[in-house]
């Protein structure tokens, strides 16, 4: 277990670095357990847990690295050990990326005999940082309910004697912090573990709908009236659709006619597959909720099913007339601005 010190403000040219352990943690079957636990815990969290792919595996890389782990005694283990979180004090090129500790563990599958290796990120409070007991920051780590910040890589031998990294290794990235609002931290399952996540069917599904909804959302050039409808059909492609693929630049050519508009929506998805496969789980409650924007950040949201039933937009005075007769019925609400019209 080493400690990770973030890259200090104000100190130009500094960088992220290391505070190395040069013995290995003795831990009791107590704190072991609990570690076990953690991590089975972790790896069944939905949404939070992630099975990616090996990108990087040159010389010095993190599966690299952690191949050589088995084949080591303990004076050389932590010799690696050392090498893995400067690999992560490399990455984290940005004060806002926090310290932390950072555990290596080699493991091995009782059932297999094939290997596993973990490295747990824990992002404790500032004074537990500075502790030295390691069985005293363990536990605390580990045993304190509150204590959820963790990010996870694992690697697993799968076919030790293959020759592609993906045919010799499962991996995996669990990250307590990531929520469906954004991506889990690129600068620890990129940059460190040196895992990707384009062949991630639950997040590319999420950056393709995130992608295209902002897209929409926030287009001038594409008339207020003219974005419900396209916000719907971006629904019914993970609904209605029997596909159980999504081609995001055949989505563009459906729905964006003028070339301006496709050519601004290709640029917005470039960085997506040209295809992948769909999975709605970190899209589920979008896919549940209408909702409609207006200017200075007014939303009405409510479950789709009811939504066009229980919500209309009221565009005539004939329409608004009528509504005043049935007051009782509705409640009549005045806001500035017009749906998905930009400020």
């Amino acid at each position: 277990m080493h400690t990770v010190l973030p890259k200090p403000k104000n100190i130009r040219d500094a960088s992220a670095s290391v505070v190395a352990r040069q013995v290995l943690s003795n831990i009791d079957s107590n704190v072991e357990q609990i570690i076990k636990d953690r991590l089975i815990e972790s790896s069944g969290r939905r949404g939070k847990a992630f099975k990616l792919q090996i990108q990087q595996e040159g010389a010095g890389s993190f599966v690299d690295l952690c191949q050589e782990l088995k084949k080591l005694d303990d004076p050389e283990f932590i010799v690696q050990s050392v090498k893995i979180a400067q690999l992560l004090a490399d990455a984290q090129t940005s004060t806002q990326y926090p310290g932390g500790f950072l555990l290596i563990i080699e493991a091995v599958n009782d059932n297999s005999g094939l290997f596993l290796y973990l490295v747990i990120k824990a992002e404790p409070h500032q004074a537990l940082v500075s502790r030295v007991n390691q069985i005293e920051i363990l536990n605390e780590i580990f045993l304190s309910p509150s204590q959820k910040l963790f990010k996870i890589g694992i690697i697993e031998e799968r076919t030790p004697e293959a020759t592609h990294m993906n045919q010799r290794f499962d991996c995996f990235l669990f990250d307590d912090q990531f929520n469906s609002d954004g991506l889990p931290a690129a600068y620890f399952y990129n940059d460190f573990l040196g895992f990707s996540i384009q062949a991630n069917s639950e997040l590319q599904s999420l950056r393709f709908y995130r992608i295209t909804e902002d897209f929409i959302t926030n287009a001038p050039d594409i008339s207020s009236d003219g974005k419900g409808p396209v916000l719907d059909a971006l629904k019914q492609q993970f609904t209605a659709n029997k596909n159980q693929s999504v081609d995001p630049s055949a989505f563009g050519r459906t729905y964006f006619k003028e070339e301006k508009v496709l050519g601004r929506y290709l640029e917005a998805i470039s960085s997506l597959p040209s295809i992948f496969v769909k999975n709605t789980t970190l899209i589920d409650s979008r896919l549940k909720t209408k909702k409609i924007d207006f200017p200075s950040k007014i939303k009405i949201a409510g479950p789709d099913a009811h939504f066009d039933d229980k919500v209309k937009i009221i565009d005539s005075q004939e329409e608004l007339n009528n509504l005043i007769a049935k007051s009782q019925e509705y409640t009549i609400v005045v806001i500035h601005g017009h749906p998905f019209e930009n400020e």
